[in-house]
């Protein structure tokens, strides 16, 4: 994270001293600067001169009151710094000091009404596609203006081109374009013949459409539990339950995070049976160096505006490396016509828009950046939340050393029971936040008709009573990346712990 000068009181907070002013304790902070480096001033960010200060050799005693902004300590130093930045302590040191300066002034400071210093901080959104947006508003409009011109609204060039743009950055064969994520799940799953009588092994912890789109095409889901820490299928779990209606493996990529592929790829060659990827939350997340969409059979991939790669409103995606299942795809996604209105199957009508299609085509150019954005934010908020101890508190995401995970959300646990205190007070104050997902499958009503009981899936149990996501858009600044740790810090603080319900089906709903 860059320093800049008006966080300079931070790399110089050493120890808190105090004096008496006026019969009242206000704290005082000793100012340490390591080295022989001259400060000759320093001026309040709050556009208030400091009053007293007192040089001796190199510390300084300054009226903390003059420093307050916001409840931290943040002033400009005018110095000759930048030529020694060894000198700087590391940014978990700073938000410790940062951290202690505002818990220790809270404490020791008598209440005041001076509206300088009761600027409420700016909230910071969950997701910002209009940051975003910002950035490529010309090349968009640009886009849509020329299928505006053409007066193509429906497949045609835009989404030929776009599914050969896709199927090239899959290093797919081939790329179909459909109407939603939803869509390509169920189209793959037809195009793979799985109908009424067969299995298919999923996990519980993930969005509906993926168990949604199994019982559509008439085929029953069949879940196994997470592993813990990637929250992804667990292999062995798979392996345990395929038997002779077992017909699919359809892993999840949560969150953008791909699965133990090569465990579940032998198993499904050794069974014969195919592996469909629901990798709507994973496009440009990588596995070994290979890239979603062509780690199975099939890749099935959304467009809703909120993914990493997200449109102006639904759209889908289905990779494949197989010619002949490409082309029954393509034949289903326009109701099994293969021409001249002969429709040789019943498909149904998920064709991608072609301004959909321009719109991604304009955000794919940017994809990688983005990406990159994301997995930066999450390096960042590692830095943070070991500067400010909360990994007592918090599991943050594990990314395994041989995979690409791309953060369509960055999904932590908070322990003890306190997740959902944690996300009141984080939402209380400004910080956007949200819970992936806090039913399981395996207790929603729908699906009471699979004879599953609550506790036979305890990692999915934990996990829906545990996890909480974080803004992770790569238009995210430093500013905010640190407002949303701090306000995390003290919410693990503050938080009371609550039960998970594990009882009987009526508790968990009534819950």
């Amino acid at each position: 994270m860059a320093i800049d000068a008006a966080d300079m009181g931070l790399l110089l907070l050493g120890k808190p001293c105090c004096r008496q002013q006026d019969q009242v304790q206000i704290p005082c902070w000793q100012l340490e600067v390591g080295g022989k480096i001259p400060l000759t001033a320093v001026v309040g960010v709050t556009g208030r001169t400091i009053t007293n200060y007192e040089q001796e050799d190199l510390s300084y005693r300054v009226d903390g009151n003059s420093l307050l902004n916001n409840g931290l300590l943040k002033f400009l130093a005018v110095m000759n710094i930048l030529t020694a930045p060894n000198l700087w302590p590391s940014l978990p040191e700073i938000c410790r000091l940062r951290t202690a300066f505002s818990s220790e002034w809270s404490r020791s400071m008598p209440a005041t009404n001076d509206p300088t210093n009761s600027a409420a901080p700016e909230p910071v959104p969950f997701i910002d596609l209009v940051a975003q947006y910002q950035n490529i508003k010309t090349e968009v409009r640009a886009a849509v203006d020329q299928v505006f011109e053409t007066q193509h609204f429906v497949l045609g060039e835009e989404v030929d081109q776009l599914e050969a743009e896709i199927a090239d950055y899959c290093d797919a064969r081939f790329a179909i374009g459909c109407a939603s994520g939803t869509d390509a799940l169920v189209l793959s799953l037809m195009g793979l013949g799985i109908g009424p009588g067969d299995d298919v092994i999923t996990s519980p912890f993930t969005f509906f459409a993926t168990a949604g789109a199994i019982h559509r095409v008439g085929a029953r889901p069949k879940f196994v539990d997470i592993d813990p820490v990637t929250y992804n299928l667990d292999p062995q779990q798979v392996e345990d339950a395929i038997d002779e209606n077992t017909k699919a493996i359809m892993p999840v990529h949560i969150f953008g995070q791909c699965a133990d592929m090569e465990t579940l790829w032998r198993l499904s060659v050794r069974n014969n049976i195919p592996l469909i990827e629901d990798a709507c939350q994973a496009i440009g997340a990588e596995y070994r160096g290979r890239r979603a969409g062509v780690l199975g059979t099939v890749g099935c991939f959304s467009f809703f505006p909120t993914k990493n790669l997200g449109g102006a409103g639904d759209g889908g995606m289905i990779t494949t490396d197989d010619a002949e299942l490409a082309v029954r795809l393509k034949r289903l996604r326009v109701h099994g016509d293969v021409g001249g209105y002969n429709h040789v199957e019943v498909g149904f009508n998920s064709r991608l828009d072609a301004l959909q299609a321009a719109i991604l085509r304009v955000k794919l150019r940017h994809l990688e950046d983005w990406s990159e954005g994301r997995r930066q934010n999450a390096r960042r908020y590692s830095e943070l939340f070991r500067g400010l101890n909360l990994l007592s508190s918090i599991d943050p995401p594990v990314t395994a050393a041989d995979q690409r995970h791309v953060f369509n959300q960055y999904t932590l646990r908070i322990r003890g029971g306190m997740r959902d205190s944690v996300m009141e007070y984080m939402r209380g104050e400004g910080v956007g936040c949200a819970v992936y997902y806090p039913i399981p499958l395996h207790m929603q009503k729908c699906f009471d008709y699979l004879g599953y009981r609550a506790e036979d899936f305890p990692e999915s149990n934990r996990a829906a009573s545990e996890v909480l996501s974080l803004p992770i858009f790569s238009e995210l600044t430093d500013e905010q990346l640190l407002r949303v740790a701090e306000v995390l810090s003290a919410a693990a603080s503050s938080a009371t712990a609550l039960k998970f319900p594990t009882g009987g089906v009526a508790d968990r709903r009534a819950a």
